[in-house]
Order: C-alpha cells, then structure tokens, then sequence
C-alpha cells in the first residue's frame, strides 16, 4: 500500500476551520463518552537542549498517533514541530503521513473556537487587555501566572491553552479556585496542567456539554474556564479530515 506524504502547505490547503471545529467537536463528545482509546502523552524530556518530545496515539474510529517537539527557547523557528501518522484501524496497514505543526495550531484553536469578530488593539499591560472582557484568550509560554482572577468581569469565559505542564502556570489561584473548570480530557489536565492541579475542584470535559451531558455555565453571572492540555484525538481527527479531503 502507498502511504500518503503530507507536508504542511498541503495540509494547510485541506484543512478548514468551518469543517475542523464540528469534527474536534464530536472527537471530544466522543472522549467524554468513553468511546476513544487515547492514554495521556509520554513526555520524554531533552534536557541538554530545553526541550521535551511527546508521543501521542488514539483511536477513536480513526487511528493515528503524534509524535512532536516542544523547544520553547528556539529563536526564529517555531517552537513546536510534529509528525502525526495514521493507520487503517481494520488492518494495521499505514495509510498517510503529514505534517502536524499547522495540525496541532489548529486544532487547538478549535478546540476553544468562539463564533465572534475581534476587534484587536495593543494595550499597556495584561490588565488592561483582560478588563470588561466578556472572552479572554490566554496562549503563553508562562511558567508562572499571568492572569488574575481578580480582574476578570462577572460573566467573563476564559480560554486557557498555555503552561501545559505540572508545575507550570499561567493563571492565578483567584481565578483558578473561584471559575467553574472546563477540560478537554480530565485525566490528562490532572496529570499535566499545573493550573488544574492547583484549581483542588471538580472539573468538566467540554465534550460532555457539546454531547448535552452537562449543562455548561449555570448562572449569566458565573466565571467559567476551558483549560485545555491538548489531547491525541483532536490530532488523529484532525488528520483524518485532511486525509478525507485529499480522497475527495
């Protein structure tokens, strides 16, 4: 059998945001269900060169697994590089290999899609950035909090992708103690995401509310969080789809 080769502007050519977010969707109601086979990531660190290297199967219909690299001190490449492979679950036989730096940009960014217009100016301090906002992005390199619960609005939604490692943080106790905490796997947010573990409360899986299982925020007034670590799902269907587009 040929095995498809991707590299990334040929992934970039198949892969839309208004297809990625309904498939990362239904990948994570289908995590949340029980219907995915996915263990949490093996971190393996690369200690004399500050990096980390992290493997990442699943199946969940589609069957595949991300290999990828973390350096988060390169200076004029990207900080994140990745392979992600896919085999055909009735046989074992591969079926595509393909870039999965874009995969793993994108992907992340559906996974807290928000449908809105963003009007972008530059403020003086995060402070500033965070105050009367009704959502809040947080994508940093931290290892220590950023963001201040006590800044936040009543109401406000934050979306937190960064500080994906145990003793790392981006958010502070205020905020991570006080917000209902949302999560793309739970398992891998208790083992992975210093924010979480700090957060000492019972969290969700987003899938559970996009599966309607859970309700979601409660109260207009209610603070609400969606830390998410990143899962192996959201990479393998997210290849899937591009594989699927190339067939097409």
């Amino acid at each position: 059998m040929d095995i498809v080769v991707l590299d990334e502007p040929a992934v970039q050519q198949r892969l839309r945001y208004q297809d990625l977010i309904p498939a990362i969707a239904d990948a994570l109601a289908a995590l949340s269900a029980g219907r995915v086979v996915q263990p949490v990531r093996a971190v393996l660190p690369v200690a004399p060169h500050h990096g980390f290297f992290a493997v990442m199967p699943a199946y969940a219909g589609a069957l595949g697994a991300k290999l990828v690299t973390f350096y988060p001190q390169n200076v004029g490449i990207h900080t994140h590089h990745a392979v992600i492979v896919l085999f055909k679950a009735e046989t074992g036989e591969p079926l595509a290999m393909m870039d999965g730096r874009l995969i793993t940009e994108m992907r992340t960014a559906a996974a807290s899609a928000v449908a809105q217009r963003h009007g972008v100016k530059a403020v003086a301090t995060a402070a500033d950035a965070v105050r009367g906002a009704d959502v809040v992005v947080v994508a940093t390199s931290a290892t220590t909090p950023l963001l201040q619960g006590r800044w936040l609005s009543q109401g406000a939604h934050v979306n937190a992708v960064g500080a994906t490692r145990p003793d790392w943080r981006e958010l502070d106790d205020d905020l991570v103690t006080t917000a209902r905490v949302f999560v793309d796997s739970r398992e891998a947010a208790l083992r992975e995401s210093g924010d979480v573990i700090a957060a000492r409360s019972e969290v969700t899986e987003i899938g559970a509310v996009v599966a309607g299982v859970h309700p979601g925020r409660r109260t207009p007034e209610e603070v609400t969080l969606f830390k998410s670590v990143g899962v192996a799902v959201e990479d393998v269907a997210a290849a899937a789809l591009v594989l699927q587009r190339r067939t097409e």
